[in-house]
């Protein structure tokens, strides 16, 4: 279950008509077709779906946390029944409260102690806890695999020396002091990390944290020019996007796609994740020209030609793509499609849906995009349990 809470309580003080209200507007939200299997626990006490409370006053904590316990101890996985090994490995792992994480190899050691002599066993029991929330072990690249953290807030403080508000929080001169000025007003300015940058705020764990944030799309390479860089979408500053109808043309008007989440919505991050990967696969691409990249919009090449471009835009609940060399259209567009698919199968889920359609001429309307069910298949197999590179190298062929 899920707990919907609302902070700045003791900005409306408390006022009960106001809190009805943002009820009603929530409830209206949750009634969405793409929300209808969420399941969010009700505030009982307030006959509310959400709780209010004030961190500025303490207003509301307590009730969390005890609706926290109540509905945790009704969960099957609270009953599940697991190996007294395991649960003796688990807490001599998490007993060391000044470490975050440990290595593999001091996991294997820690599990050895107790009993766990297998590797299979001992992977088992990692990938059980790391569902369930308690730990946080990934296998995707041996940097990731070599972690084993056994305090998730900690994946989240290094993530934030990154993606983080310029403005309040600069630390301007502690980059000074380390000669990294320039790198971090690239940053701030361009969302592009050097590699200087990464190794000074995340020291002997760069590689663990860049892997990281590869595998969970937040960033991605950006190799253009002999200039090798890393992207991180999330910290594009707002500036002004270049309408379509201001964008060069090509000498034609290029062929224009929609992939349309109307029916349900376009979840935040979404564009952000999908300007990634299909950047990475720019990066790949002798000769490809720099990115433009807006906050809501992106014009990226696939190709050295002048006109082996795409331009992806948000526009509310949908995604423009736009592509100009005709000859390549299916080609592009398929490779676009299979990103969004690969986002689906990784990131988002079963219930992250959308309509693809595509411009007809002819009609002078978007019209449904038919593509096989056996096609459909296959792109959804590929794209999921495949890592970023082998999954990037399907379209190097």
């Amino acid at each position: 279950p899920i707990l919907l809470v609302g902070t700045y309580l003791d900005i409306i003080e408390n006022d009960s008509e106001t809190l009805r209200d943002i009820n009603k507007s929530i409830k209206g939200v949750l009634s969405a077709k793409a929300l209808k299997n969420v399941k969010v626990q009700k505030n009982e006490d307030e006959k509310l779906c959400f709780f209010p409370i004030s961190n500025k006053l303490g207003i509301g904590i307590n009730k969390i946390r005890t609706t926290i316990e109540n509905v945790t101890i009704k969960q099957d996985y609270i009953n599940f029944e697991v190996s007294l090994r395991w649960m003796r490995c688990l807490d001599t792992m998490i007993d060391s409260k000044d470490r975050s994480w440990l290595s593999l190899q001091e996991a294997k050691s820690i599990a050895s102690g107790v009993g766990i002599l297998s590797q299979r066993e001992l992977l088992e029991m990692l990938r059980m806890l790391n569902e369930l929330g308690v730990i946080v072990h990934l296998n995707a690249t041996a940097a990731l695999r070599n972690i084993v953290t056994t305090n998730p807030q900690w994946l989240v403080d290094e993530v934030s020396k990154i993606i983080r508000h310029s403005e309040l929080h600069s630390n301007a001169d502690m980059f000074e002091k380390a000669g990294l000025t320039d790198d971090a007003d690239d940053l701030f300015e361009n969302a592009l990390a050097s590699e200087d940058l990464l190794d000074f705020l995340w020291g002997t764990h760069a590689n663990f944290f860049i892997d990281f944030m590869r595998r969970t799309f937040l960033l991605s390479e950006y190799q253009f020019k002999n200039e090798k860089k890393y992207l991180v979408p999330s910290m594009i500053v707002a500036k002004e996007n270049p309408q379509i109808n201001k964008l060069p043309k090509c000498g034609e008007s290029p062929e224009r796609y929609v992939f349309d989440f109307s029916k349900h919505y376009l979840p935040i991050g979404v564009f952000e994740r999908l300007v990634c990967l299909c950047l990475a696969h720019s990066s790949r691409i002798e000769g490809a020209k720099k990115p433009e990249l807006y906050k809501e919009s992106a014009y990226i090449w696939f190709g050295a030609g002048a006109d082996d471009s795409i331009h992806l835009e948000q526009s509310g609940d949908q995604i423009l793509i736009l592509i100009w060399n005709h000859s390549k259209a299916s080609k592009f567009f398929k490779i676009v499609a299979a990103v969004l698919q690969k986002l689906q199968a990784d990131v988002m889920g079963e219930g992250f849906t959308w309509t693809t359609k595509v411009y007809s001429n002819k009609k002078k309307d978007f019209i449904p995009y038919k593509e096989s069910a056996k096609t459909k298949k296959i792109n959804k197999e590929s794209a999921a349990n495949v890592e970023i590179d082998s999954f990037l190298d399907k379209f190097d062929q």
